[in-house]
């Protein structure tokens, strides 16, 4: 998520959540922490890592998410990822390729796991591996 550096980022998750999301029971209380990371952009944007009290508050809001295309603006553009291990983001890195180049029609986490679709309308496949990954299909 993203937000103003000199913001609660709290609050900011919370009247995301409520105002975006539609998620009007979202809580301070449902949230363990939350902080900035990395720097601004340049207009002093910077995103917020949020960790939840409960798995059911993260999975409502990551299940949510999708709500944020309807928003999508020049002037609002919030997206909304997991953290993943190092070993994980290499495995969405190589699929955000695959997607790029029209090896898979799309790519998407929920709870640490990774799935793709190699079609539209084709089965979902969970990836374990860059190993498993590349005997599906060929990534460069």
């Amino acid at each position: 998520m993203n937000g103003k550096p000199q913001s609660d980022t709290d609050q900011v998750i919370i009247k995301l959540c409520r105002e975006k999301l539609g998620l009007q029971n979202l809580t301070s209380d449902d949230i363990e922490r939350s902080h900035f990371i990395g720097q601004p952009d340049k207009n002093g944007n910077a995103q917020i890592i949020c960790k939840f009290q409960h798995w059911k508050a993260k999975n409502a809001v990551y299940q949510a998410k999708k709500e944020l295309h309807k928003h999508k603006s020049e002037s609002f553009k919030v997206f909304m990822c997991e953290d993943l291990t190092k070993r994980r983001q290499s495995i969405v890195q190589k699929l955000s390729e695959a997607r790029k180049s029209k090896r898979i029609d799309s790519y998407w986490t929920n709870d640490g796991r990774i799935f793709y679709k190699k079609t539209l309308n084709g089965p979902k496949t969970l990836v374990e591996s860059l190993e498993t990954m590349s005997k599906l299909f060929p990534i460069g």
